[in-house]
């Protein structure tokens, strides 16, 4: 091996060390990058401010209400979909320098009717009828917020009532052969109005980032969270059966999700928006004595898509 050679060679592992040692410093770098971000939400966000707001909000919800059972050994599927007018309210008020807790509510303000359709098998629709379907809940929740990053775990109690009025009862294109395939027994429809109430207490667990605890100067906001939910207590009372009530514990589940945005318009005043997508469904409860036998309340299932706007402000 000539000078020229063995130089070449020695330049050669030289420049290789020293990519290796850029390549180890950008791993080292990387690395410390994914932990301060994991341990540290100030590298990404702006300085934590644990700040009160508040906000009301008008629009509205989509809401999409059915139950399952059976009538005389066959399977009934009741559904129907309406749109109301809702507000939502609430706010955040902090207790220490990283826990805070919010109050939020949101009601229904007018409930639009809509045909319901009671669908029996391959019997098809045997019954409709008109229907108002209104929803209004509080929830208290305690907000835990992690290494000051707009990141908060949620947890605390929901309550939510649940209530529709059923008119007008017709007989619809499937009762002739439903009847025939029943007989002798005869099926009427309901005369006159029922209603129902239901009561859903709810343990919530979830997590909800916000920027407004990072972002204490800037004109926009954003806001997303996630929350699961198990009903401690349902109870549900009809209007059918006076003085009878269904209570069950620790059977179904919830779930929401949302999405909001808001944009300053003067000082710490700002217009919010808000996309929301709630879920329940509770089993059928167990039987209960009524006039005429036992009775039960139908698997049920409750969809409500909420959009709405209003102003939010911060103190």
């Amino acid at each position: 091996m000539d000078f020229g050679q063995a130089l070449s060679i020695e330049v050669k592992e030289k420049l290789a060390g020293e990519i290796r040692l850029k390549n180890i410093k950008v791993r080292q770098f990387f690395v410390f990058f994914v932990l301060q971000v994991m341990f540290n939400g100030n590298i990404y966000a702006g300085e934590f401010y644990n700040r009160a707001f508040s906000y009301v909000e008008i629009g509205s919800e989509t809401l999409t209400y059915g139950e399952q059972t059976s009538v005389a050994g066959y399977p009934l599927d009741m559904s129907q979909s309406v749109t109301n007018v809702m507000q939502r309210s609430g706010g955040y008020t902090p207790i220490s320098e990283d826990v805070g807790f919010y109050i939020e509510t949101a009601s229904t303000l007018n409930a639009s009717p809509a045909r319901e359709e009671w669908n029996i098998g391959t019997f098809g629709v045997v019954q409709n009828n008109l229907r108002k379907v209104s929803w209004n809940q509080l929830d208290a929740l305690l907000a835990w917020h992690i290494q000051e990053s707009g990141f908060h775990v949620l947890t605390g109690v929901g309550l939510t009532t649940l209530s529709f009025t059923r008119s007008d009862f017709i007989k619809d294109v499937g009762a002739p052969a439903f009847e025939a395939a029943i007989a002798p027994t005869t099926y009427t429809a309901f005369p006159g109005a029922i209603s129902e109430d239901s009561t859903h207490v709810s343990a919530n667990i979830g997590i909800r980032y916000d920027s407004i605890f990072v972002g204490k100067d800037d004109d926009s906001r954003l806001q997303a969270s996630f929350i699961f939910g198990v009903p401690v207590y349902y109870a549900v009372e009809n209007s059918q059966f006076p003085g009878v009530r269904w209570v069950e514990y620790f059977r179904g589940y919830d779930v929401s999700a949302d999405i909001g945005y808001a944009y300053r318009i003067y000082k710490d005043f700002m217009l919010s928006t808000h996309a929301e997508v709630l879920y329940k469904t509770r089993p059928e409860t167990s039987p209960v004595a009524v006039v005429g036998g036992q009775g039960v309340v139908p698997k049920s299932t409750a969809l409500n898509v909420r959009l709405s706007a209003g102003v939010s402000w911060s103190y």
